[in-house]
């Protein structure tokens, strides 16, 4: 579980830094449609900020978790990007589930 959460706290921030470094609106993101071509073609992405993605945002990213501190220390980091994220809305609680 707590690898989980790492890999989707990197795909957090992987998001976070394409949009920042490329100028990417959250609006512009989600219209995005793979393979559509645009009424005035497609341009290629200019990169607005040259630097390299930080990786101390999160740090269980580059080594083991061994304790249940980097268990802990993991599970806040992954809060914290996770409501950092505007697009991520808590689930519906009214939402009435199919049967399966």
């Amino acid at each position: 579980m707590a690898r989980a959460s790492v890999i989707l706290a990197m795909i957090l921030l992987l998001k976070s830094y394409l949009k920042s470094t490329y100028g990417l609106s959250e609006e512009k993101c989600i219209k995005w449609v793979p393979g559509k071509k645009s009424a005035i073609g497609d341009k290629p992405a200019i990169r607005k900020i040259d630097r390299p993605l930080q990786w101390e945002k999160l740090p269980l990213a580059t080594r083991e978790i061994l304790t249940p501190e980097d268990i802990k220390t993991q599970q806040d980091t992954f809060v914290q990007l996770w409501e950092a994220d505007p697009v991520i809305a808590e689930p519906e609680e009214d939402i009435p589930m199919a049967d399966v």
